[in-house]
């Protein structure tokens, strides 16, 4: 009797716990917000059709960009309709070179870089990988 007593004790308790641990879609949903990208963390870099990540420079392959971003753009030709952030980055944030160049913004515009050096060219946009030493106090 008291056996059976413990046995429903315990039924019970893991049964709060149950209800209290959230399900694993919710568990999947809320870690797939907390690493949702945005589509301005990302660039198209036209030559190798890859989408370069700001954050880290890396580049990546466009179905982990569709993957990442959360909010799926408005197609600007049909409105009402979603377009995949791969297909927008490459129409709305191309980038036609990456250079390394301390002086200049992170997105050159009309500009690109050959062996003489900086040439203007309408439309065309470089992405700068350059990142400024961070100030430590101290």
């Amino acid at each position: 009797m008291q056996h059976e007593h413990l046995i429903a004790l315990i039924e019970s308790e893991l049964l709060k716990v149950r209800e209290a641990r959230p399900c694993r879609v919710d568990s999947d949903d809320a870690q797939r917000e907390a690493t949702a990208r945005r589509l301005d963390d990302f660039h198209c870099h036209m030559p190798t059709a890859k989408f370069l990540y700001v954050p880290t420079r890396d580049l990546w392959p466009g179905e982990s960009v569709n993957s990442a971003v959360k909010d799926w753009p408005d197609d600007p030709r049909k409105p009402g309709r979603k377009m995949a952030p791969s297909k927008w980055l490459q129409k709305m944030r191309p980038i036609h070179q990456l250079t390394w160049a301390p002086d200049e913004a992170q997105v050159i515009e009309d500009r690109v870089i050959d062996t003489g050096g900086w040439t203007e060219y309408k439309g065309e946009r470089v992405f700068n990988r350059y990142r400024p030493p961070s100030v430590l106090p101290g």
